[in-house]
């Protein structure tokens, strides 16, 4: 008892800390065994100018280290640099070997002003990751 007190004493007047983790094999980005990725992440849009109509095309390809079946989902946010419009969340279809996609028309989100579109990947863990491309 007398060395563990020692001991205590010694890393409190060194500067150091001891942390203790309760739970040491939990999923999250810190102490987590699941990386996740994105490999592309991509978006293109078809302006008609007769109409003033926008179709999106959102495509990404997300893997982990237990492979792309890992994946539970993936959503794209589009955010408004401009703040004129409201930032807009959209899920994408699996479409096999790892890559999502999805479509959206719009006349409010015009393939001709800017955006940042955010990427987010889920696993069934619950654990998330990002990427963002800029329009």
């Amino acid at each position: 008892m007398r060395n563990i007190f020692l001991v205590l004493c010694l890393l409190c007047a060194s500067g150091c800390f001891l942390v203790v983790d309760d739970n040491p094999n939990r999923s999250d980005p810190y102490h987590g065994d699941t990386a996740m990725w994105f490999s592309d992440a991509w978006v293109t849009c078809h302006y008609d100018h007769y109409s003033g109509h926008s179709d999106w095309y959102f495509f990404a390809v997300v893997d982990s280290n237990y492979g792309y079946e890992e994946i539970y989902g993936v959503e794209v946010i589009i955010h408004d640099v401009s703040y004129i419009e409201p930032d807009h969340a959209l899920w994408l279809y699996w479409g096999g070997n790892g890559s999502w996609d999805t479509t959206f028309s719009s006349w409010y989100y015009d393939c001709n002003y800017a955006y940042d579109f955010r990427f987010i990947a889920y696993d069934y863990d619950g654990s998330s990751m990002d990427t963002w491309v800029i329009w």
